[in-house]
Order: structure tokens, then sequence, then C-alpha cells
């Protein structure tokens, strides 16, 4: 999400539903301008996010505000700071701006060697910036891509990112809702990948029967979640993870994702095959990604 540290006061009022629609906002406009292709919108979307943090205030609606840079910041060319703080296995940590994890090469990677798939399928998927950046680097012609978003307006604007995609027939979009997970929207498939990134995140408590639900969506499933789950595995592993704990409290963000995970695998719905703990470089800091696998028993 763009509503990063650097939104001014009133992020607590942040608005979901209005950040989706001034994302939507700007793709209409590009697109009334005459912009057709997919991957352009998309570059335009990226752009702006790099540049700008998007923040909502009640009674104010959105505003894409320029990204703080410090005094005394080294700065690349383009007006980027250099450096951007992020942490790893707990830590604190520096790494150049530019440095990104791309979960668009894990997940085509993770494809390859788990599939072939018929659908791939990312829950939470805000405008399916993912699933647009997978498709280019996925070997497989075949595969399915499906978006589940909860806002009505991030699923408007992929569906709008979509209709001008060269694959557009191979996109689908529709609403998702993880407390209630409704996997309807996968269709007919028999082999199945089902991606989260961020988005059980803030959502309080999944329901118990979450994962078995998921796995029931098509014979064959495979499970990808990169979510910041660390500190509910690993409370101390270090400094960071101990400010996410009190993060995540504040603010009252899932608290149940790794129990119920392990609770699924106990009553045989799914064996876990990794678990990996705060290992990409989130851009923030106090909010560390883990990594999650697991496929349907």
């Amino acid at each position: 999400m763009t509503e990063s540290n650097d939104a001014p006061q009133g992020k607590d009022g942040f608005d979901y539903g209005d950040a989706w629609a001034a994302r939507l906002e700007l793709v209409r406009k590009k697109i009334a301008e005459g912009e057709n292709k997919a991957r352009y919108l998309l570059a335009a979307l990226q752009r702006q996010e790099r540049f700008f943090t998007l923040w909502t205030k009640p009674g104010s609606g959105p505003t894409w505000a320029p990204r703080k840079i410090e005094p005394g910041s080294e700065l690349w060319p383009p007006g980027n700071r250099v450096w951007r703080p992020t942490s790893l296995r707990g830590l604190f940590a520096w790494v150049p701006s530019y440095a990104e994890f791309r979960i668009d090469l894990l997940l085509a990677d993770m494809a390859a060697s788990h599939g072939p798939f018929d659908v791939i399928a990312e829950l939470g998927c805000g405008y399916g910036r993912n699933l647009f950046n997978l498709i280019d680097v996925n070997p497989d012609r075949q595969v399915r891509y499906v978006g589940g978003e909860y806002m009505a307006s991030g699923v408007e604007l992929a569906l709008q990112i979509a209709a001008c995609h060269e694959a557009r027939e191979r996109f689908s979009f529709a609403h998702f809702d993880h407390t209630n997970p409704d996997m309807s929207l996968i269709g007919p498939a028999r082999r199945a990948l089902i991606v989260t990134v961020h988005s059980i995140e803030q959502v309080l408590r999944l329901p118990t029967d979450y994962f078995h639900r998921l796995a029931q969506a098509a014979p064959e499933v495979v499970g990808i979640h990169i979510e910041p789950f660390g500190h509910q595995v690993n409370p101390a592993l270090g400094p960071m993870t101990r400010e996410q704990v009190k993060m995540f409290a504040s603010r009252r963000w899932n608290s149940n994702m790794h129990n119920i995970a392990h609770r699924a695998e106990a009553d045989g719905a799914i064996a876990i095959d990794q678990v990996s703990l705060d290992c990409f470089l989130p851009l923030d800091p106090y909010n560390a990604s883990s990594l999650l696998v697991w496929h349907r028993k």
C-alpha cells in the first residue's frame, strides 16, 4: 500500500475506498488521454506511487502528497532518496531505494516448480498489479489469472486495466472478503495456485476454517502467503519485531493467521511446506513480511 509512514496526520482515518477511487481516477485520466496499453497504465500508477504518498483525511477525500525527503538526504538523479529504511530478520536496515523484491519472479518460479496450474488467484489483489506483472514472466500461456478484492473501486480499477491488456480474456476480477472466503470466484479448475500479499494483515481475525475453504477451491491447491505474520511466531525475533507487535495491537490488525494455518494442518486440510520469517525487504520497516507455503492434503 502507498499509505506509508510518510502520510500526514489523519492516517488513522484512512479510507481505502477513497484511495482506490483516486487510483481509478488517475487511470481513467490516462485512458481518456489516449493510453490503451495495460503495461503503460501500470507504469504510470507505479511511478506516481514512487514519488507521491496517497492519503485521506475524513471530510477532505484522497490526496497525492509528495513523499517526504529528509533534509540532507543523498538523492538519485530523478529525486528519489538513494537509501530507504527497511528491516530483515527483526533488525532495522538501510537498502538502496531501487532495491525491490520481485514478487512476480517468486510466483513465476513457484508456478513453474509446483505447476502447471489452471488458475493463479490472488486474494486481496488491489488493482491486480502482481497478476499483471506475473503474466509477463510466467512461461505458462494457458493459465487463467483471477483477482479477488474487497473494495469495489479496486475491482473496477483492475477491470479497467485488464480491458487494455493484450491477454484480457485470461483475467477476471471480483469482490472477495477474507472474513467470508467464497472460493467460487476461482471457477472450474483442477489445479489452483492461491496467493495473498499483505492483504490478510488488516483482517483482525480470520475465520477458523479459512484455510479449509481455500483448500477446497480445486482438487489440487498450493497456497503462497507473503504476509506480516512473523511476529505471531516469534515476537522476540528482533527489536523491529517487537515494534511490529505493538503496531498490530494498536491498529487491531491480524492476530491469528499463523495459528489457524497450523489448526488446518492438524485437521488434515493442508500440509505446511515452508515458513520463513521476516525474509523480505519491506517498504515499511515496521511491517516485515514472512512467507507461508502449503498444499492441500
